[in-house]
């Protein structure tokens, strides 16, 4: 097989059969974000990064609306109004859970940012 962006091209066999394609990369997965509560949405700056870029901002990605990321590491910033914490948790379909900003995210997920005063 050889590599072709991001497909795995089958080279015929000696009876000349081709299997069909093989996808490389896994499709997108939905990643939702819940700022809670939701009054602390518009006060709240998150940040997802992926190496060294910011792939998704809230605001002004909207509040609980899942958004399209590709399985992989990220880092989440969040940034609540001055004096409150925030407390992250992770939660993927496959039923993982992560309070931690560096993740790993491998399918469809809720991440909750709970703000709370300091």
């Amino acid at each position: 097989m050889t590599l072709n962006r991001s497909y795995l091209v089958p080279q015929g066999n000696e009876f000349g059969e081709v299997k069909p394609l093989l996808r490389a990369r896994p499709d997108p997965s939905d990643l939702t974000v819940h700022i809670l509560p939701d009054v602390e949405y518009e006060f709240t700056k998150v940040r997802l990064w992926h190496r060294l870029f910011r792939v998704q901002e809230w605001p002004p990605s909207p509040n609980h609306t899942p958004v399209k990321v590709a399985p992989d590491s990220y880092w989440l910033e969040a940034e609540p109004r001055g004096g409150l914490r925030a407390k992250t948790t992770l939660r993927q379909s496959h039923g993982e859970t992560s309070e931690d900003n560096g993740m790993h995210i491998c399918g469809d997920a809720n991440l909750s940012i709970e703000v709370s005063g300091g």
